[in-house]
């Protein structure tokens, strides 16, 4: 049966550079291991090659869906949910989060 939360869902958006031969579904199963208790789900929106990108690069876009359970989530809940997401991407992929 489907349980649903009384809490509402918080969605964050990412876009991170990282090698061009690096598969897309790659960021997508990083970052749901970065919290798997919260991290409800992670959707490509967007895969992107050309202007402003480095040669040897791409910038793969990601909606991040965190569900909390018991309690609604701080800003600094937040902040160290994507903060993990960054990091663990970083570590894994070498990817860093694109700033254009």
């Amino acid at each position: 049966m489907l349980k649903l939360s009384p809490l509402q869902a918080v969605t964050r958006e990412f876009a991170f550079l990282v090698d061009e031969t690096t598969p897309a579904e790659k960021i997508v199963q990083i970052a749901k291991l970065s919290n798997k208790d919260l991290i409800k789900d992670v959707l490509i929106f967007d895969i992107y090659k050309g202007k402003n990108i480095p040669n040897g690069k791409k910038s793969i876009a990601i909606k991040v869906t965190i569900q909390p359970h018991t309690e609604t989530l701080t800003d600094e809940d937040l902040e160290k949910i994507s903060s993990d997401l960054i990091n663990l991407i970083d570590l894994k992929l070498s990817g860093s989060l694109r700033s254009q």
